[in-house]
């Protein structure tokens, strides 16, 4: 087989072409283990296998809850060769969110590897708790169902498993975030996916010896989960990061050639670089500043050589801005939500081939991207390999293609209201230049109109406030129909500390940010904020928030996305007090 029409054939597929004993990466016990192509495949089928015993049949539901690593791609393809559909939840998915999938996805088989999930799971009567790593197993662990899968292998044929699927059988069911309601499924077939693989082999071929992949981004993401489908066709070493917290560690040990991100990771990123630039001596620091701010207000022109100044810059700080990135990164792309163009020009300049690009769940689900000799700064790039776009009389983005879901699950009324004349519904508002590059203005439900009849698009400044204040986990803006611009802002408790060292404060987390030291620092940004901004558009009040806000409270996605409505609703006695 040299080619692939289903994601059962892939798997068949990078076993027959790669022979890589490194092919899949993880840490046990702080050592590194690995999988070949081979043994990938294997342990998928014996999975397979076991599932068939426990009475798994042909398009029944897999709910799969557990930590991005080889396992999890196990799982998931052993429950797409034996004929199910997988639908990946997010490992720290609020329970009223997990109990409202279950039910509308009819889960009766579940992969589990946290401990308390495991337990709310049990009072629910399922058919099958497979369970990793966990001192209570459940019905069985992964270990015990891999060793009956194997024994019951003789029983099953591998090709029948694969010969017993099309490419427009229904695979996963993916739930969206929930930022703006009830999580919806997305309904996506093996031609939706194996669609947007190929186009990826068009725009970023990978070379199997020299490039190596570190992944950090939970697989139940679409966008994570689709690059990987494509990083086992190409060969390449894929290395997983156990602990999001220890991801520059990582990126030192392994040194990776490409990784994909969205732009929380990279906001992150240049906000350790900016602190280090703080905390340097007088002469480092006056030289890092300088190199700082010319690598965000320096023009891109394509074939632009590097002045002196330029080439000073990269040998004395770039070099060492890019080893935060492990020294060797080719290529990073970005996807999952907006990245500022200030960001974006930061990465080009300091030497980092940065790709953003664009999509939905919905749409499997890339539906444009920049990438080598296909780039313009401030736009999502072209349109993908096999996707049309077009723009609605209303600026409204409209695709079609094979990548486009078969629909919502169970929500016909929904899946129909999606579509207009063949075209879905991106919901985002966009222009599409001369030279075909895709440019993103905002969300269609979030241009929001003030009292006096100005539009403000809130997402341009939300990233900018995350940008100069440093230690924020989210910003939301209050315009709709009020008289004035204000700003409710969500702190990262896990930078505060770093934060209160900066601004010489002792005291608690709360005290801090009550305090007149980071109010008077917060007025200052958002002063300067508001010089680039127009009148309309200028922050007049801001609240600090002081709880902390979690996934589990439903207050933010697991993609990071903060639930707007939820929190507006929530805070809505500060907002109110905005505008006495």
């Amino acid at each position: 087989m040299n080619n692939f029409k289903t994601l059962s054939q892939l798997i068949l597929f990078q076993s027959l072409k790669f022979n890589n004993p490194r092919a899949l990466n993880f840490k046990q016990n702080d050592s590194w283990q690995s999988f070949s192509n081979q043994e990938f495949l294997q342990k998928s089928f014996y999975f397979a296998c076991a599932l068939k015993e426990f009475g798994l049949q042909k398009n029944q539901t897999f709910a799969n809850i557990s930590y991005q690593n080889p396992i999890w791609l196990i799982v998931d393809f052993g429950v797409i060769l034996a004929g199910g559909v997988s639908v990946p939840m997010f490992r720290d998915v609020s329970i009223d969110n997990l109990f409202y999938q279950f039910q509308e996805s009819d889960i009766d088989f579940v992969f589990v590897d946290d401990e308390e999930k495991l337990l709310v799971l049990q009072e629910k009567n399922l058919r099958k708790i497979i369970s990793y790593n966990l001192k209570n197993s459940g019905d069985i662990s992964f270990e015990e169902a891999i060793l009956l899968g194997e024994k019951a292998s003789q029983k099953y044929d591998i090709n029948e498993f694969i010969n017993s699927v099309t490419p427009n059988d229904l695979v996963t069911i993916i739930y969206t975030s929930g930022s703006t309601g009830k999580p919806k499924g997305v309904e996506l077939t093996h031609n939706n996916l194996v669609s947007q693989i190929k186009a990826t082999q068009l725009c970023f071929p990978l070379d199997k010896n020299s490039d190596k992949v570190l992944s950090f981004l939970p697989l139940a993401h679409i966008f994570e989960r689709m690059v990987m489908m494509f990083y086992l066709t190409q060969g390449v070493e894929i290395y997983f990061v156990d602990d999001v917290k220890k991801l520059g560690d990582y990126l030192k040990e392994t040194r990776p050639t490409l990784m994909t991100v969205v732009p929380r990771m990279l906001e992150k990123v240049f906000a350790k670089i900016s602190q280090g630039v703080e905390d340097s001596g007088f002469i480092k620091k006056f030289l890092a500043k300088k190199s700082l701010n010319r690598a965000l207000n320096k023009s891109l022109f394509k074939h632009q050589k590097p002045s002196l100044i330029d080439k000073i810059f990269d040998f004395l700080v770039y070099k060492k801005f890019r080893q935060a990135l492990g020294g060797n990164m080719k290529m990073i792309i970005c996807g999952g939500a907006a990245l500022s163009q200030d960001l974006e020009r930061f990465y080009k300049n300091i030497g980092i081939n940065l790709y953003c690009g664009y999509g939905l769940t919905e749409t499997s689900p890339v539906l444009a991207v920049n990438y080598k000799n296909n780039y313009k700064l401030g736009t999502v790039g072209k349109a993908f390999p096999f996707v049309e776009l077009k723009i609605a009389d209303d600026k409204e983005l409209l695709a079609r293609g094979e990548n486009i879901m078969r629909g919502y699950h169970k929500q016909p009324q929904k899946t129909a209201e999606s579509f207009v004349d063949g075209w879905f519904k991106t919901g985002d508002l966009a222009q599409i230049d001369n030279d075909g590059f895709v440019k993103i203005i905002g969300r269609k439900k979030e241009l929001f109109k003030t009292a006096t009849g100005k539009y403000v698009s809130p997402v341009p400044i939300e990233q900018k406030l995350l940008q100069e204040l440093g230690f924020l986990i989210g910003a939301i803006i209050i315009a709709e129909g009020r008289k004035f611009v204000s700003a409710l802002l969500f702190p990262d408790f896990e930078v505060l500390k770093k934060f209160k060292m900066k601004l010489n404060f002792n005291g608690d987390n709360i005290s801090f940010l009550q305090s007149d030291i980071l109010q008077k620092f917060v007025e200052k940004a958002v002063d300067k904020l508001n010089s680039s901004l127009n009148h309309s558009e200028q922050i007049r009040k801001f609240a600090i928030i002081t709880q902390e806000i979690s996934i589990e409270n439903s207050e933010i996605t697991p993609s990071m996305k903060l639930k707007r409505g939820f929190l507006e609703e929530k805070y809505k006695k500060i907002i109110d007090d905005f505008y006495l």
